[in-house]
Parts: C-alpha cells; sequence; structure tokens
C-alpha cells in the first residue's frame, strides 16, 4: 500500500469516527491533517524547497491554535438550537470551500509555475492575488465555526490575519519591481483588506 493511500485511509476513518460518535472535533483534526498531508504532498511532488503553509503558521502556533480551539470545544459546550444548526451548516459549506481553494490554488500554482519566478495572473489568480492564503483562512473559519467555537473564531481572524498580511506585504514588497505585476495589483484584489 502507498504512503499517500495510508493516510487518507487514516483521515477517513478520523472522520468517520466523528461521525459515529458525533464528536465533531475529529471532523476538523481530519480535515486539517488532510490539508497539511495534501500541501506536504504536492511540495514533495514537485520537490519544492518552500514550505507554503509553514510560512503563514508555524508549527508551534498551530499547536498552541489547536489547543485553544479543543479547549473552547471541550469546556465551552454551546447549546443546541435551530440558530446552531443553521450555523453548522453554513460551517461545513466554509470549511469545504476554503480547502476547495486553497488546495486548487497549489495544484494550479504548481502546475503553472515557471522557473523566471514569474507571478501568475490566470485561474484562480485572476480573481484574487492570493488564493491559497484565502482559502486557508476561510477553511480555519469554517472549522472553528463548525465547532462553535466563537472565541476562537475571533481570535483566529486577528491572529491569521496579521500573518497573512504579514507574508504577503513581504511577497508583494518582492513582485513589485516588475512593472505588470503593479498593473496586476491594481486590478486584483489581494482577498483581504490590504
Amino acid at each position: 500500500m502507498h504512503h499517500g493511500e495510508i493516510f487518507y485511509f487514516t483521515f477517513g476513518m478520523i472522520f468517520s469516527l466523528g461521525s459515529y460518535f458525533k464528536f465533531r472535533l475529529l471532523h476538523v483534526i481530519s480535515l486539517l491533517s488532510f490539508f497539511t498531508m495534501a500541501l506536504h504532498f504536492v511540495n514533495r511532488k514537485n520537490q519544492l524547497t518552500t514550505k507554503i503553509f509553514f510560512k503563514i503558521i508555524t508549527p508551534t502556533e498551530l499547536y498552541i491554535s489547536l489547543s485553544i480551539l479543543m479547549i473552547e470545544h471541550v469546556f465551552m459546550r454551546k447549546k443546541c438550537n435551530s440558530f446552531y444548526f443553521m450555523i453548522e451548516k453554513i460551517a461545513v459549506f466554509i470549511c469545504v470551500a476554503g480547502l476547495f481553494i486553497s488546495i486548487y490554488s497549489i495544484f494550479y500554482l504548481n502546475k503553472y509555475k515557471s522557473k523566471e519566478k514569474e507571478f501568475i495572473s490566470s485561474g484562480p489568480y485572476s480573481f484574487v492575488r492570493h488564493p491559497i492564503y484565502l482559502g486557508f483562512f476561510v477553511f480555519i473559519i469554517g472549522c472553528e465555526l463548525y465547532l462553535s467555537c466563537y472565541v476562537s473564531a475571533f481570535i483566529t481572524l486577528f491572529f491569521m490575519f496579521t500573518k497573512i498580511r504579514e507574508r504577503i506585504m513581504d511577497e508583494e514588497n518582492c513582485l513589485s519591481v516588475d512593472e505588470s505585476y503593479k498593473t496586476y495589483k491594481k486590478k486584483v484584489s489581494s482577498g483581504f483588506f490590504i
């Protein structure tokens, strides 16, 4: 059995156990694991030296964020009502949309990436300058809403926005020497309020 098949089978089992025992945290952990492993396999397949995910958030920051999320989910249970179930359904859609946007953007980036360090302005990059970051941000917020962790969602909004903004500013400072990028930057939104 191939390593990738083992990982995907494991994530599927964790997700299934979460469904069977109605334990939402297992769903989110399996989705985060799937996201991380998808990035790992894309990086390995394309022999990339840079790791996109860990430029956004370090492993330590990820563990701290997950710990806060787990503590809030376990110790600050919310009452179930019709509003909660409506938020839950919206959150699932948000999670899947964020996951799809990020993974599709990563595959698109790696498919069309040139060796000359040119920026890509087609595909998902024609709508948003940073679809990977936007998708990841949307995915994390969706996970926290799914778990009814509203405090963590607000903390994450601030924390992730700050980290992603910092990363975007670094990237755009490097690319701003190119006149075509300046034109592209005027036409296409960053995906964030930057």
